[in-house]
């Protein structure tokens, strides 16, 4: 489990500046923060806008999580650069950024109870980058962040440095897209034997399988991912339970990841 955690990821950025110094005269220092940024940090626009339906069922049993939540569970991204749209789904909340507006719900879980969900407009002219709901989403539920994941360059490059203890393959997942995978089939300190890491093979490289066990079965799976004919996704069915309160989604934003109390009854008429 060495690739998943902190020091693991330390050693990998370790081989990879080696493996760049290899092919290069020299190293330099650097101050551009781009140089070590992972393949799943927040959505950036690049010259291809990204476009996206992506959901992954997610084995919390093996993290150490402070908040409780059912295991597997589903977590959801949509992605539209070209609109501005995005949508992140994890266990219990949702945060939706379109051109006009955020909308920001916690307690999701409690569907058809009471959720809570707020919406504070977006400047005219506001540039397409992530909304702060959608960035501590992502920042806490992510595939990658849930397991400190390294990313497809990270990975690909310390299996093309150590070709004795890694197995690349080209094939196509059970959902019907095309993955690369890499196998930890030798001895090496990147990660323990049997390990084995897919990502999408497109310009994405999304996460598509995580195997820590080598047992067949997939801390992390991508199970449903579409290019096109998204639109629809968009959608979060939670309409009814709107308000259109900035200071509301403030609050929500403050007790995040803490679920709300349930909301008070309201009091009964006093009996004639």
């Amino acid at each position: 489990m060495t690739l998943l955690h902190s020091t693991a990821r330390s050693f990998l950025l370790l081989v990879v500046v080696a493996v760049s110094c290899l092919n290069l005269s020299g190293c330099t220092g650097s101050d551009d923060p781009s140089d070590t940024a992972g393949e799943d940090d927040t959505v950036q626009l690049a010259d291809r806008p990204r476009r996206y339906s992506a959901s992954w069922l997610i084995d919390s049993s093996a993290l150490d999580m402070e908040v409780e939540v059912g295991s597997p569970f589903l977590y959801q991204e949509v992605v539209d650069d070209r609109t501005g749209s995005y949508l992140v789904v994890a266990p219990n909340h949702l945060a939706l950024q379109q051109p006009e507006e955020v909308l920001f719900c916690a307690a999701i879980s409690r569907v058809p109870l009471d959720p809570y969900c707020a919406s504070s407009p977006r400047a005219e002219g506001t540039p397409n980058v992530l909304s702060y709901p959608i960035q501590i989403i992502r920042r806490d539920w992510t595939p990658t962040a849930l397991y400190d994941l390294a990313g497809y360059r990270e990975v690909s490059l310390v299996a093309a440095s150590d070709p004795d203890a890694w197995s690349t393959q080209l094939t196509t997942a059970t959902a019907g897209f095309a993955i690369e995978c890499f196998l930890v089939t030798g001895e090496t300190s990147a990660a323990a034997t049997g390990f084995e890491i897919c990502f999408t093979d497109d310009d994405l490289h999304l996460v598509a399988s995580v195997d820590l066990q080598n047992d067949l079965l997939f801390e992390i799976e991508l199970v449903s991912y579409r290019r096109t004919d998204f639109a629809d996704d968009f959608e979060t069915g939670l309409d009814e339970f709107v308000e259109e309160r900035p200071n509301l989604q403030e609050q929500l934003l403050a007790l995040y990841p803490d679920i709300p109390v349930a909301r008070a009854a309201a009091p009964e008429a006093p009996e004639e």
